[in-house]
C-alpha cells in the first residue's frame, strides 16, 4: 500500500522482520498497517540473515536516498553474534556470522587466534552499543524517532555474556557463564522506545512459522501490540 498523501513508517530487521515462513498478511509490518487503520504507508526493509551492521547501512541508505522521510523507524535488532568482519589483504572476506570467520592465508595462526579472542562476548556487546548509537544518531539527524527491540527477548537478555553450547567446549569460555551487569542500559539505549518484557515462551515456541524456525503469527501480534503502546506513549 503506497499513498503519497500518507506518512510512512520504515521497518528494519532480519528474517523475523522480513517474515520468513509467514504469509505476507502475517508479517509484523502488515499487521501494523492494519492496526494503524491504514493511516501510514508501510515499507519493510527486513532482510533474511542480515546483521545489525547491515540494518544500520540500510537505514542510512533509506534516509539519505529516499526523498520521502518516514514518520518513524522500527528496528528489530538481530543476535549480537551475527556480525560482519574483514580480514586484511584478502578478497571476498566479508563474513556475517562468527562461526564462518576463516583465517586469512596471509595471517599468522597465533594472530588469528588473538583476533578471535578479541571478538568474544565483551566485544560483541560493544558492537551492539556501537550499532545502536549509530542508528540513534542517524535518526536524530533526520528528526525521525527510532523504535527498537531485540528479536530474541528484551535488551537485558541481549547483553548477557552467556556462552552458546559450542562455546562451552572452549576453555576460553570456562568463566563466561556469568551475566553482565546491565544497569548501564539506560545510559546507552533509549529505553522509552523499546519494550523490556520478553516475548512469552509459548509464543516463541508454538505455533511456529511454516519453516519451523521463526516465530509464528501470534508472536507477531504480541509484538505489534507492544509497538502500538510505544507509539501512543511517544505521541506518534
Amino acid at each position: 500500500h503506497n499513498d503519497s498523501q500518507k506518512p510512512s513508517i520504515f521497518f528494519f530487521g532480519c528474517s523475523h522482520m522480513h517474515g520468513t515462513g509467514l504469509l505476507d498478511s502475517e508479517t509484523l509490518p502488515h499487521i501494523m498497517y492494519n492496526k494503524l487503520n491504514g493511516a501510514y504507508n508501510i515499507k519493510n526493509f527486513g532482510a533474511g540473515g542480515s546483521s545489525n551492521e547491515e540494518h544500520t547501512r540500510l537505514m542510512y541508505q533509506a534516509l539519505h536516498f529516499i526523498p520521502e522521510k518516514p514518520r518513524a523507524i522500527v528496528w528489530r535488532m538481530t543476535h549480537k553474534y551475527r556480525r560482519e568482519y574483514f580480514t586484511i589483504n584478502e578478497r571476498g572476506t566479508l563474513s556475517q556470522h562468527r562461526m564462518k570467520i576463516q583465517p586469512s592465508s596471509r595471517m599468522d595462526p597465533a594472530m588469528h587466534a588473538a583476533y578471535k579472542k578479541l571478538i568474544y562476548e565483551e566485544n560483541d556487546i560493544i558492537n551492539v552499543i556501537r550499532n545502536y548509537k549509530f542508528a540513534e544518531t542517524l535518526c536524530k539527524l533526520y528528526n525521525v524517532p527510532l523504535f527498537w527491540w531485540y528479536t530474541y527477548g528484551n535488551v537485558r537478555m541481549f547483553l548477557h555474556a552467556r556462552p552458546t553450547p559450542s562455546q562451552l567446549k572452549d576453555k576460553n569460555f570456562e568463566d563466561k557463564s556469568q551475566i553482565v551487569d546491565t544497569s548501564f542500559i539506560g545510559e546507552f539505549f533509549d529505553i522509552s522506545k523499546t519494550f523490556l518484557p520478553s516475548i512469552p515462551e509459548n509464543l516463541l515456541n508454538f505455533p511456529r512459522a511454516r519453516d519451523c524456525k521463526h516465530g509464528g503469527y501470534k508472536s507477531q501480534l504480541w509484538v505489534a501490540d507492544k509497538l502500538l503502546d510505544l507509539f501512543k506513549d511517544n505521541n506518534l
